[in-house]
């Protein structure tokens, strides 16, 4: 897990396939690649809400989905300020847990509701994202 938030862009390309493909990230990483996967399952109206309620949720379908520190399973620890994003199996590949800043996953959600112009709920991830950024960021 990165000691710090990091930064990075999404780019948009509406038109790909694969849902992976579409917001790619750079600098290129495989967890915020997972998170920008797993938050395009829910209408961007329910990503929001259930980001502003720090409430994770999954899809059974391909075992994918977000948990936050007080809904991990026991034995199953996450830290305060991490979520983990995971996905099962697409394509046939096996599945992959990731825990990423809690701070990282709203800039994912927040790149993505500016790309569609949804502007007021990008407004309101960033008000929730400034409350929980570490000092300093």
């Amino acid at each position: 897990m990165a000691e710090r938030p990091r930064k990075f862009t999404l780019s948009f390309h509406p038109k790909t396939q694969t849902l992976e493909d579409r917001y790619p990230v750079s600098p290129p990483s495989r967890d915020l690649t997972v998170a920008a996967t797993v938050l395009q399952l829910r209408s961007l109206d329910e990503a929001v809400r259930t980001a502003l309620l720090r409430q994770g949720f999954g899809n059974t379908d391909i075992m994918a989905g977000i948990t936050y520190p007080l809904e991990a399973n026991e034995g199953d620890e996450i830290s305060e300020g991490f979520v983990e994003v995971y996905m099962g199996f697409i394509d046939e590949r096996v599945g992959e847990s990731h825990r990423i800043h809690e701070v990282e996953l709203l800039e994912v959600l927040k790149q993505m509701l500016v790309f569609r112009e949804r502007y007021e709920l990008a407004g309101q991830v960033k008000e929730l994202q400034d409350r929980l950024r570490p000092p300093g960021n």
